[in-house]
């Protein structure tokens, strides 16, 4: 996905809900002016990535060598030592793919205009171009520090309500106070193409290629100072939860591919029972957009699911994309709790 000016606000708009824990002042503020301003971040930080390929395949030829020398004489070792041919293809490889990408980074524009330029009644807009490599400044995760928070609006005063979470992505405040945070992360994938492999690295960058936590986090503020004392793994063992809705006593959660009801008893830290698949949800080897969103209808009889696209522009073809960039409804069936 190629960042845009209103990806940055809205990322950073959740950011400053969850306490700073989940955006950075200098990550989406700062990103957004290196995006405008000339620049080669994205970049710089391909080939950092390409020569941490090449560093690893050569560690690999190492921990190799060194296995087989701990296990010569041994008659019931059948390695044969890495040779020289082998260790030159790994290198070549990796040298090939370095010279591609950067002949095609080479290809890429660079911005001219200041970010100032993008903002205001009448904003300047840059002809359009066309590259191999888009334009963009890859912003690097960081949290906040103890001593920062956001700058309020006058009277008003930020507390980081959790800190050290783990890849939150969407919160669901339950009526009795309590904050539920779902921690996750898209499913491990394997890049196909060249593009995917520079989409992959890029991501890492921005740090969405930690592995998916699969959890929901309870928080708790029993005595009402804006920082919660409790904090305890509410379900476990989920697959890229995000959407939550409580309708009476039931807690729904959008896995990636499936929507899932718990019991829910109001007070309790923990749900260790299985839930109950309502509802299979797109998703697949290619699981692009992997967010499922989800909310109830006003009466608590109906289900919302926000589904996103396969794709950014159609690249992974036409048959990827059924039931995707959709939002899925369904009456709510009556059941005995």
């Amino acid at each position: 996905m190629i960042p845009t000016q209103q990806d940055w606000v809205s990322h950073g708009r959740w950011g400053l809900l969850a306490g700073g824990d989940l955006g950075s002042r200098r990550r989406y503020r700062g990103s957004l002016h290196r995006g405008l301003d000339p620049g080669g971040g994205l970049r710089a930080g391909l080939a950092g990535g390409f020569a941490s390929t090449l560093a690893v395949l050569h560690q690999g030829s190492q921990a190799r060598r060194v296995a087989h020398r701990a296990s010569a004489g041994s008659a019931s070792s059948s390695t044969p030592p890495i040779g020289r041919s082998g260790c030159a293809r790994s290198v070549a490889v990796a040298a090939a793919t370095i010279l591609e990408a950067t002949l095609l980074m080479s290809c890429a524009d660079n911005a001219r205009l200041p970010a100032t330029a993008g903002v205001g009644s009448a904003p300047a807009l840059p002809s359009p171009t066309q590259s191999a490599i888009p334009t963009i400044a890859v912003a690097p995760a960081e949290g906040w520090r103890e001593e920062e928070s956001p700058t309020p609006a006058p009277d008003l005063r930020v507390t980081a309500f959790a800190r050290g979470l783990d890849h939150p992505r969407w919160l669901l405040v339950l009526p009795n106070g309590d904050v539920l945070v779902a921690e996750t992360n898209a499913q491990p994938s394997r890049p196909k193409s060249l593009r995917g492999v520079v989409m992959k690295l890029t991501q890492g960058i921005a740090g969405a290629e930690v592995s998916s936590p699969d959890r929901i986090l309870l928080l708790r503020d029993a005595d009402g100072d804006g920082v919660a004392e409790t904090r305890s793994v509410f379900l476990a063992e989920l697959t890229s939860p995000f959407g939550m809705a409580l309708v009476g006593s039931d807690l729904y959660v959008a896995n990636t591919n499936a929507l899932v009801r718990f019991p829910y008893r109001s007070g309790a830290t923990q749900i260790a029972v299985p839930g109950t698949e309502v509802a299979a949800l797109p998703a697949g080897e290619i699981n692009h957009h992997w967010t499922k969103g989800l909310v109830a209808g006003p009466n608590g009889r109906t289900m919302l699911v926000s589904v996103g696209s396969n794709s950014d522009h159609g690249e992974n073809g036409i048959n990827e994309e059924k039931g995707r960039a959709a939002i899925s409804g369904g009456q709510l069936v009556a059941h005995s709790s």
